[in-house]
């Protein structure tokens, strides 16, 4: 798939703008569609429920699918007028754009906030192969794009920063 194809425009509206990894989103399919097949297949051992085999196939089955979900589908970035909302595997969390300071590109998109804190979006990871030859990737297309958007919402002013008192 060619970089032109994933990189996410900024010319077009905010509302409700994705950024999420393609590549993840199949491998958490393939793992689903991989776990229900397997479970299927071996429906004569789960049909004999509740003895310890079938159980423990069921909850190889059942968790291999939960984890296909939560790591490879669940993920997602969604940007909209209002700020971004960050869907990591386990956690969610809504961010307004006058809380964000900037957005970094390291191995992960870095989300840095008013107040010091530090988000980590893991969806959209940097590859080894750009990390050696130090070239960009889609994690430093993405973060373009969200500093732009930020920028456009915020009007072009510096971000608050927080008084220190002495």
């Amino acid at each position: 798939m060619s970089r032109s194809r994933c990189r996410v425009g900024v010319e077009n509206s905010v509302k409700n703008k994705k950024f999420r990894s393609n590549g993840l989103r199949v491998g958490g399919a393939f793992l689903i569609v991989l776990m229900a097949v397997l479970a299927g297949a071996s429906r004569d051992q789960i049909g004999k429920f509740p003895s310890g085999d079938s159980l423990y196939f069921l909850t190889i089955y059942l968790g291999g699918a939960v984890f296909g979900w939560l790591v490879g589908i669940r993920p997602l970035l969604l940007v909209d007028e209002v700020g971004i909302v960050v869907k990591n595997p386990l956690r969610t969390q809504s961010l307004r754009w006058e809380d964000i300071r900037e957005f970094q590109a390291r191995d992960a998109v870095i989300i840095e906030l008013v107040d010091g804190r530090t988000v980590r979006f893991v969806a959209i990871q940097r590859t080894n192969l750009s990390k050696m030859l130090g070239r960009r990737s889609f994690v430093d297309d993405v973060v373009d794009d969200l500093e732009k958007i930020r920028l456009r919402h915020l009007g072009d002013q510096p971000p608050a920063v927080e008084e220190t008192r002495e």
